[in-house]
């Protein structure tokens, strides 16, 4: 991902609206692109891309942005922090390659805790038996797909064929045809 990403283009990539990402953006403190420009325009690398990407069905699920977003965030930094170590965003890849490979058949586990904002959070193998997976609300995300997703949707469409010029002999005999 060699190009720009900006506020619209994360939006759409990730299904919310560029509104709605401003919003959370300036809300929460704890939101932070990390490729923030000086110039107050923000740009976006492929770590928050994929951040958004799991963050936005926690939010559908019914967490606030800031929490999805540090499940989002805690959830990658995971796949790449040794064991038994503390947590850190630094280690995700910035690379967006990197990032799909890591996240390879990853699926992601919330069941909501006893209180509103308590959650608790798992990360398994695609197949692998989940710790919550008797939990009452929970939802389980598919890592590598929801995040592939809005990679391609990043990815540049090929500019579309311009239509062929209609020679003035077949435009006269339309005409012709229209009038008659």
């Amino acid at each position: 991902m060699d190009r720009k990403i900006r506020v619209g283009d994360l939006a759409m990539a990730i299904g919310a609206t560029p509104k709605a990402l401003r919003h959370w953006l300036t809300r929460y403190d704890g939101i932070r692109p990390s490729a923030a420009q000086g110039d107050s325009w923000r740009e976006f690398s492929a770590k928050d891309v994929a951040a958004f990407a799991i963050a936005r069905p926690v939010i559908d699920f019914g967490y606030p942005a800031e929490v999805a977003y540090r499940i989002a965030v805690h959830a990658l930094a995971s796949l790449w922090t040794p064991k038994g170590e503390i947590l850190e965003s630094r280690l995700i890849p910035s690379d967006g390659a990197a990032i799909l490979r890591g996240l390879r058949a990853q699926r992601l586990y919330i069941a909501r805790g006893a209180q509103q904002n308590h959650f608790r959070y798992e990360i398994a193998r695609a197949g692998a038996k989940s710790v919550l997976a008797d939990a009452p609300a929970l939802i389980t995300i598919d890592l590598h797909r929801i995040v592939g997703a809005a990679f391609e949707a990043l990815r540049p469409k090929p500019a579309a064929a311009p239509a062929p010029k209609t020679a003035p002999r077949e435009r006269y005999v339309v005409e012709r045809v229209q009038a008659a």
